[in-house]
């Protein structure tokens, strides 16, 4: 007997927590004092880092227009979207392309401050 569709989609570990983390960010999405304070966590304490991918690593040479964007390491988010805007949207540019991976992240340290 064939599995249903449902079934086989959810048959990968993956997936399944990719949906779950999808419908409990929908969730607190709707939470606006949650919004508010991560809004604010993300803009003062979080930073930026970005990888280059493999295709990145051949494409962004230093010649290329959006070289400056292949490693950026724990750049201050504040800063990005308050003195270098064009660098921020560069990088989401470039990691639309496949070019880079971006990492928008917290430290666990801001992160238990948090609470």
């Amino acid at each position: 007997m064939k599995k249903s569709r449902c079934l086989q989609e959810f048959a990968s570990k993956e997936f399944t927590v990719y949906i779950f983390n999808r419908y409990a960010a929908e969730e607190l999405s709707t939470e606006l004092y949650l919004r508010g304070r991560l809004k604010t966590l993300f803009r003062d304490k979080g930073y930026l880092t970005t990888v280059p991918t493999d295709r990145g690593q051949k494409d962004l040479d230093v010649f290329h227009p959006s070289y400056r964007v292949k490693r950026i390491t724990q750049r201050p988010l504040h800063d990005l979207l308050t003195e270098e805007e064009d660098l921020y949207i560069e990088a989401e540019r470039c990691a639309e392309q496949g070019l880079i991976i971006l990492k928008v992240e917290v430290s666990p340290e801001d992160l238990a401050e948090f609470n």
